[in-house]
């Protein structure tokens, strides 16, 4: 076993509890009489992110030199996720009758953890890695930080339709461009 595959089960262990959470809440994000189109459609990007995660952490495979600080940083990527999606859909589903009113009180947190994921995003290989801030998969990430912070500031229904609608663009986009295939995040 290398060292990456037995760190790896750290980042697997907390990527699982996050995604499974997820999905174990399905049937409440979309019953009828809860639903909110806005919050179906973060829902629908926190499930996108996770595999994402999941694939762009094989770029860590190789020369990551690892010690216990990269380690405790790139754990904070998956912790960030988890704390994204039980931000979104709570683990105590009884305070809010309807994910309208849950996502509208819950916002400033949603977006501020995925605000601070995309700086972790960044962050991470600049420090581990000491990718440049220049490269060109920053445009994603820094986009996504846009989104999230405006979205943060300018609380309004019709923000939070453009704002969850441009992260799903950005985030399927950006896999498109740069992360087809593993290890695709050092090609660009």
């Amino acid at each position: 076993m290398t060292l990456f595959e037995y760190l790896a089960v750290a980042f697997s262990i907390v990527l699982g509890f996050s995604f499974t959470h997820l999905l174990g809440n399905v049937r409440s994000v979309f019953d009828p009489d809860r639903r909110y189109s806005v919050h179906i459609g973060f829902f629908f990007y926190l499930i996108l992110l996770h595999p994402q995660l999941w694939w762009a952490l094989w770029d860590l495979h190789d020369d990551a030199p690892w010690n216990i600080f990269t380690f405790f940083f790139t754990l904070a990527g998956p912790g960030i996720l988890y704390l994204m999606s039980t931000s979104a859909v709570p683990i105590d589903r009884t305070q809010s009758p309807s994910w309208e009113d849950h996502f509208v009180s819950s916002r400033r947190w949603i977006y501020g953890f995925t605000a601070a994921y995309a700086i972790w995003g960044i962050g991470v290989v600049f420090w581990v890695f000491g990718v440049p801030l220049l490269h060109p998969y920053r445009i994603v990430q820094v986009s996504i930080l846009i989104v999230t912070i405006s979205a943060a500031l300018l609380p309004s229904s019709r923000m939070d339709r453009f704002a969850v609608t441009m992260l799903l663009i950005i985030l399927i986009g950006g896999q498109l461009l740069f992360r087809i295939n593993p290890g695709g995040y050092f090609a660009g």
